[in-house]
């Protein structure tokens, strides 16, 4: 194991009613990943060897919180001091017993389940909030433009539907309303357009704006939320045209991290934040209120972090952040986390500078994100 896990408690102690000791090992688990006896946890997709997925649901036994599982990497032994053995968290062999608390695993759909091809998702799906958020997948192709090596997305295999690369938004709302019911955009509460990375500014606004027309003509709302990781659009014109389609005015911009962007992020993306100021620049000029940085955190230095971020605040190109939990999942990735960031309070004193320098963070509630950020921070709407 690269360094011992750490569970550091006294540090935390402000909030009473939140069992410090616990939260450590949920974010360690995101760390170091789980150990199951019995199964092998590599597996071989094009040719490299990747972990396995493991999720973990960790719910509170009384509460109305929405909790999603947390998605991890299934490790060997060496690797992590967690283990799940006959439904059962240990660590380092002792069983964890959270108070008020249930445990349990929540297992992958079969890898013949196409469910990923169908256009759209329900992140929330297996709570009590199952349309609390729908995501529309406009370009499923297998592959991204991004080639970023942090991204999950370069180790897993992507079926491609009909040789295509572009989901007709016609045909997806139809396939959602089929399987869900006609009523079904009534109880959405908001609307994500989750892809891959187009690659071309007009080719993704093209797409944007035909959903858009779609779903207002499906009957969800103009009221609701519609947004979009917009990337893509960097132009001053295109983000002019970006700000007419999407609710509320919020540009969302994929940044990630500061420290090796030109070895860590594909060209497409790794752009040197000297590029990035101005597309940010063109952002507010466009109209856009709100500027949403995506940020995952492990790979940077806290000094390169402070740093970066303080630039921005500076500027005037930061309002928010979407805030991740950096997860690996080949021993190659392992080898991209800092090495400050295998102990848990990094990440508790990650979200104090956001604090210190004014940035709101949304509340992680996705798979894709750390849960144990959620009680860190307040919600921002």
């Amino acid at each position: 194991m690269n360094n011992p896990t750490k569970v550091c408690k006294s540090s935390l102690q402000p909030m009473e009613s939140v069992d410090w000791d616990f939260l450590s090992h949920k974010q360690a688990l995101q760390i170091h990943g789980i150990y199951v006896p019995g199964t092998d946890p590599l597996q071989t997709m094009e040719g490299r060897k990747i972990f396995r997925f493991f999720r973990l649901s960790i719910l509170p036994e009384k509460s109305s919180d929405v909790c999603v599982p947390l998605k991890l990497s299934m490790v060997p032994r060496q690797n992590t001091p967690y283990s799940f053995v006959s439904g059962e968290l240990f660590y380092n062999g002792e069983k964890l017993c959270p108070k008020g608390m249930t445990i349990r695993h929540a297992p992958l759909l079969p890898e013949e389940n196409t469910w990923h091809l169908k256009g759209y998702t329900f992140p929330f799906e297996g709570t009590p909030q199952l349309y609390k958020e729908l995501r529309l997948n406009l370009r499923i192709s297998g592959s991204c433009p991004g080639r970023c090596r942090f991204c999950h997305r370069w180790h897993s295999h992507r079926l491609k539907p009909d040789g295509s690369q572009k989901n007709n938004p016609r045909k997806i709302l139809a396939r959602l309303l089929e399987d869900e019911g006609g009523e079904v955009l009534k109880k959405v509460r908001r609307m994500l357009v989750i892809s891959e990375l187009f690659g071309l500014e007009k080719r993704f606004l093209n797409s944007i704006s035909s959903t858009r027309d779609v779903v207002d003509k499906f009957g969800y709302g103009e009221d609701k939320p519609f947004g979009c990781s917009a990337s893509d659009v960097r132009g001053l014109e295109g983000l002019k045209t970006l700000h007419t389609l999407i609710r509320p005015s919020r540009y969302s911009f994929s940044l990630e991290f500061f420290s090796g962007r030109d070895r860590y992020m594909g060209h497409y993306k790794g752009l040197p934040m000297d590029r990035v100021y101005p597309i940010l620049e063109n952002a507010r000029k466009a109209g856009f209120r709100e500027i949403q940085l995506n940020y995952l955190a492990g790979i940077d230095s806290l000094e390169e972090l402070y740093d970066g971020m303080k630039k921005l605040v500076e500027l005037g190109l930061v309002d928010s952040l979407g805030l991740s939990t950096f997860t690996a999942f080949s021993q190659e990735q392992l080898d991209l986390r800092h090495e400050s960031a295998w102990d848990p309070l990094y990440y508790h004193q990650a979200v104090n500078v956001f604090n210190r320098l004014g940035i709101k963070v949304f509340r992680p509630e996705s798979f894709d994100m750390g849960t144990p950020y959620s009680v860190l921070m307040e919600k921002t709407e």
